[in-house]
């Protein structure tokens, strides 16, 4: 395969699997080559090994050089890291996960690692920093000048509605900033990948078999018949059970399962549906959950009743979750906080769940063996409000994972509604037509109706001024230029092209009427501009923080300097702060529940440019303060929960008396602010300007975190404590990480702490304390 001795000895090292045909076909092809390709593989066909050979054979090949792994979800950057570290360790290279969130940061001060992981958002964080001239623009600068290689996984979700806009842009700019870079694209096999090929300028590799197990996919219809798909032929009647509805059906057929075919997973619609398939599931499970728990060995056991108590100490003792844990099923979303969701993902992979009920996000890229797949409900949330096919095929991707079975099973219980009569045969289930990508650049709004379309605009507009801002962008036509390089003008046909760079050209004009670029021939962002470009922020959430620095710059920011640990009264301001932009105020209470939908692009709108405080003093906005506040301070879920006052709707958030409901609830509202927060903050002390470059750098972990120091905040980063170990140890030891470092390394002191720790956190704790003895 490779004629380098080193790269000889690296294959020697690793385990090495049998390759499956259609990787064979990759490598053939060029995979691994130095030039740009779109590997098109068939989903759970190996294509995050293929990436690693090609990241180990082009860094070897060009010593001294990085390469770059964006992963579009948090999920799967995480797992890629894990896979990618063993192989990558052999081959003498480091690997470094730079985070998932918007950071233009400079990169870490030690030495940056030959490969990093990140999202899109943090690559984009990355390039706009480096066509800065903030601190650290020059280590980014040339980090990406020395990157050899780029592997942008799930490629094919450029031609989503949402983030797709964004991705196709992020890549533009970098094509034009670094036009020697090789690219090296994984997407779906059966979905746009000769689009994607063309736009990159490269021949598409396409798969020369499918999926490396096979896949037996049935419609539960509604008359009760049960057909199996056929290829090149009708459906085939398999047998007939009477429908009820679809969360009772979901239940039935996972119920029904056996042993053979578990771990099993639902892929539902909603949070409250997968809690509610999960609560059924259990509600049927009395003997095979005692008939599960007796088939595990010792060590087995021991290793789910860590995950059940690390789940009790984040969600409380008396959790539905980790009842349904003691009994092999979980429920898997975003109302339930990272550590737990790492807990369930170990469980799946090591084969310790009977049944998970979860999102779509397991569905995005989760390398996790289940056998079985059910699909209760087919309105999944989105544009077209049903399910669409290129999330189907990445759905059924999941059941019959490579190296776990032979075969994969996939239930789906079609549905009567007008809207989705059909839609299992003439798109689910379609071959008759081979399926194209578009991009979705060229409908975007430019006068935003909905506060989707708004955030849509607000995100594209600040990409052309990040473009603005890079010497790349000093060319004549600079719409035409920048529209050319995207993957919508690209393939789009000439009224979508005219289109694409119709709405550049408006969004330059608009960005030189406001202020934040002049025409110079080109025309370029300015002064005003280029603060903007860096926060990445949407402009009128950057003209509020000007606006709020300035009323804070002599007061209470001004004391910032220094300090180590928030207080409750910093925090709250902290709070406000974060909540004067629209990326975060539109996740609010206030807005939740007084911005209906038929007038929420209003609201937020009357907002965002300044035109209403009506807000203001509003019982729910001063609700959203106190309780972004007592998360920073380190408040339980369960607190914040207890703390939110009903609403009138059991179903709303927050609404109902159920606890376990209100807790998930908490859980849901922290998850959606924290991470626009955070980046607001970093945008915050890009506005303050020198006085933001003294501000504590812990702020930004604490506001991601739900932690008031600077010792908690290092014990997640770099020990991966959850929030209650964190704050124990603080307590222990220091705010300060110095002196919490000292203590931590004190004789006997974390073999004490450990004990009031959970198993699995006491672990980590030592974990960290060998790592910081080794660094000293």
């Amino acid at each position: 395969m490779f004629e380098s001795d080193a790269l000889e000895g690296y294959l020697s090292a690793v385990p090495v699997p049998a390759l499956f045909p259609a990787q064979m076909a990759a490598i053939a092809a060029g995979a691994t080559l130095d030039d740009t390709r779109v590997i098109a593989l068939p989903t759970s066909s190996g294509k995050t090994f293929i990436a690693e050979l090609r990241i180990v054979a082009t860094l070897t090949r060009n010593p001294g050089t990085r390469a770059i792994y964006v992963a579009p979800y948090r999920l799967l950057s995480r797992q890629v890291e894990r896979q990618l570290r063993p192989g990558l360790r052999a081959a003498g290279l480091a690997i470094r996960d730079l985070g998932s969130g918007y950071d233009p940061s400079a990169l870490p001060s030690d030495d940056v690692a030959d490969v990093i992981v990140c999202t899109p958002e943090r690559l984009d964080g990355l390039m706009r920093l480096a066509a800065s001239s903030a601190a650290g623009h020059t280590e980014a600068a040339d980090f990406l000048d020395n990157c050899s290689v780029l592997v942008f996984d799930e490629l094919h979700l450029i031609g989503r509605p949402g983030r797709g806009p964004r991705f196709e842009l992020i890549l533009a700019r970098l094509r034009m900033r670094n036009p020697d870079l090789k690219l090296l694209g994984l997407a779906a096999a059966t979905h746009g990948s000769q689009e994607l090929s063309e736009w990159l300028g490269d021949e598409p590799l396409s798969p020369r078999s499918g999926r490396p197990t096979g896949t037996l996919e049935l419609v539960w219809e509604t008359d009760g018949t049960i057909k199996q798909r056929a290829f090149q032929a009708n459906p085939s009647t398999v047998m007939s059970m009477p429908r009820r509805t679809a969360i009772d059906d979901a239940a039935v057929l996972l119920l029904r399962l056996n042993d053979e075919y578990m771990p099993a997973l639902a892929i539902c619609v909603s949070r409250p549906r997968a809690e509610s398939l999960a609560k059924k599931v259990l509600k049927g499970s009395a003997v095979k959950g005692e008939q599960w728990r007796t088939s595990l060995t010792h060590d087995q056991w021991r290793t789910v009743l860590t995950a059940i108590e690390e789940v009790r100490a984040l969600l409380g003792e008396n959790h539905p979750l980790a009842q349904m844990m003691n009994s092999g099923i979980a429920f898997h979303h975003a109302g339930v906080p990272t550590h737990a969701l790492e807990q369930i993902e170990r469980l799946v992979r090591r084969g310790l769940l009977r049944v998970v009920c979860a999102t779509t996000t397991v569905a995005e890229g989760a390398d996790m063996p289940f056998r079985v797949v059910v699909i209760p409900h087919l309105n999944f949330p989105g544009p077209s409000r049903r399910l669409e096919r290129d999330l189907y095929l990445n759905i059924i991707g999941r059941a019959g994972r490579a190296n776990v079975a032979v075969e994969g099973m996939v239930f789906i219980l079609d549905s009567d509604s007008k809207m989705l009569s059909g839609l299992v045969r003439n798109s689910l289930w379609q071959t008759s037509a081979r399926d194209v990508l578009r991009g979705q650049l060229n409908n975007v709004s430019l006068g935003p109706a909905t506060v989707e379309e708004w955030n849509d605009f607000a995100d594209i507009e600040s990409q052309v001024l990040a473009w603005l801002t890079d010497p790349s962008s000093y060319v004549e036509g600079q719409a035409l230029a920048l529209s050319e390089q995207t993957f919508s003008y690209d393939q789009g046909n000439n009224s979508e092209k005219q289109t694409v760079t119709y709405i550049v050209d408006q969004l330059m004009c608009h960005l030189e009427t406001d202020g934040y670029a002049v025409a110079g021939s080109p025309l370029r962002a300015t002064a005003r501009g280029s603060i903007a470009q860096l926060t990445g922020l949407s402009l009128p959430a950057v003209h509020r923080l000007s606006l709020a620095v300035e009323r804070g710059r002599d007061g209470w920011m001004s004391q910032l300097p220094g300090t180590m640990h928030l207080t409750s009264q910093v925090a709250e301001l902290v709070a406000r702060m974060t909540f004067e932009a629209p990326e975060v105020f539109q996740h609010g209470l206030w807005f939740r529940r007084n911005a209906k939908a038929a007038d929420a692009w209003d609201a937020l709108s009357r907002f965002a440019y300044q035109a209403d405080t009506e807000h203001l003093g509003s019982t729910d906005h001063e609700l959203d303060i106190q309780l972004f506040t007592d998360w920073l301070m380190g408040a339980s879920y369960a607190r914040l929960a207890e703390m939110a006052d009903v609403a009138q709707a059991a179903t709303a958030l927050f609404g109902g008396q159920d606890e376990s409901k209100r807790i998930s609830d908490a859980t849901e509202y922290i998850g959606k602010l924290v991470y626009p927060a955070s980046w607001v903050w970093s945008g915050a002390q890009i506005v303050a300007g020198e006085l933001g470059d003294t501000f504590p750098s812990f702020i930004r972990g604490a506001i991601e975190y739900g932690v008031p120091n600077e010792t908690c905040v290092q014990l997640i980063e770099r020990g991966r404590l959850t929030r209650r170990a964190a704050l124990t140890i603080s307590g222990l030891s220091d705010a300060g990480w110095d002196e919490a470092t000292t203590w931590l390394l004190g004789d006997g002191n974390v073999d004490d702490a450990a004990a009031l720790l959970t198993r699995a956190d006491g672990e980590r704790l030592r974990d960290l304390r060998d790592a910081l003895e080794f660094e000293e």
